[in-house]
C-alpha cells in the first residue's frame, strides 16, 4: 500500500478532512479528523491529522481532558502555536455552551464585589475537576476581561509560575486581578499555607504593580472571600 504523503493537499478528494465532510458528513470523520480541521495545518514531518492523532493519544483519546487543557500546555505539543491553541480553546468553549441560554456581554461587568467574581466564576466553569486554580482579570475601572486557569493547582508559593502569570496579564492588558482557588470543601476556611499563598500572591503583584483584588476559596456550593475577612489585611475593590 502507498504510503500517504504528509501533505493532506496530496491526499485524494474522498480522504481529506474537509471534503470527507462536504461529501459524507461530520458522522463520517473520526476525532483526529475532526480535532485536524481546527488545527488546520501540521508540519513538515506530520500532516494535521498525525498532529491531532497525537495529540489525543496523550490525553488516552480524552476529549474532556483536552477541551479543559490550557493554552500554554496545548502549545508545548509541536506544531501547536499561540494561535492555534486560541482556535481550539475557542471551539470546545462553544461546545460546553451548548444548549446554555444566551450569555451577557460580561465585558460591560463592573466587579463590584466577592459575589460578582464568584456568579462569574460559575458561569464561566461549567462544572469542571474539583482541584484548580484561577485567575479572574480586568481593567482598571474593574471591568471583567475573562478568566485564565492555570497550569497546575498552585497550593503553594513555589508552585506559582510568575514568568506564565505576567505573559497572561499582558496578554488581556490588565490591571486587577483576583485569584481563585477551585476546590470540594464542604465549608471554605482559609488554612495557614493559605494565607502564605495569599501573602505571597498579595507580594508578587505588588512587584508587578498589578491590583490584587480578592484571594477567593470556591467550592460547588459555598465561597470564601479573603476581601470580606478580618482575618488579613482587607483587599477592598477600589
Amino acid at each position: 500500500m502507498k504510503r500517504k504523503k504528509f501533505t493532506i493537499k496530496e491526499w485524494i478528494p474522498a480522504e481529506r478532512p474537509r471534503e470527507k465532510m462536504m461529501l459524507f458528513g461530520a458522522d463520517s470523520l473520526s476525532n483526529a479528523e475532526l480535532l485536524a480541521i481546527f488545527i488546520g495545518s501540521g508540519t513538515p514531518k506530520e500532516s494535521a491529522i498525525g498532529l491531532a492523532q497525537r495529540i489525543l493519544d496523550h490525553y488516552d483519546g480524552d476529549l474532556d481532558r483536552l477541551s479543559h487543557t490550557p493554552e500554554r500546555e496545548l502549545c508545548r505539543f509541536h506544531g501547536i502555536g499561540t494561535a492555534k491553541a486560541i482556535i481550539l480553546k475557542a471551539a470546545f468553549e462553544l461546545h460546553r455552551r451548548k444548549g446554555l441560554p444566551v450569555q451577557e456581554d460580561h465585558s460591560l461587568f463592573v466587579l463590584n464585589g466577592s459575589e460578582d467574581c464568584v456568579r462569574l466564576f460559575r458561569e464561566y466553569h461549567g462544572g469542571r475537576s474539583d482541584r484548580e486554580s484561577w485567575f479572574l482579570l480586568a481593567n482598571s475601572d474593574r471591568r471583567f476581561l475573562g478568566l485564565v486557569q492555570l497550569s497546575n493547582y498552585v497550593d503553594t508559593p513555589d508552585a506559582l509560575d510568575v514568568g506564565g502569570l505576567l505573559d497572561t496579564i499582558q496578554d488581556h492588558c490588565a490591571s486587577k486581578l483576583v485569584f481563585i482557588q477551585k476546590g470540594d470543601f464542604q465549608d471554605p476556611v482559609p488554612s495557614v499555607p493559605d494565607i502564605e499563598l495569599y501573602e505571597h500572591l498579595k507580594s508578587t503583584a505588588e512587584l508587578l504593580r498589578l491590583d490584587l483584588m480578592d484571594f477567593l476559596l470556591v467550592s460547588a456550593t459555598s465561597h470564601c472571600s479573603f476581601a470580606d475577612l478580618d482575618l488579613v489585611p482587607n483587599l477592598p475593590f477600589r
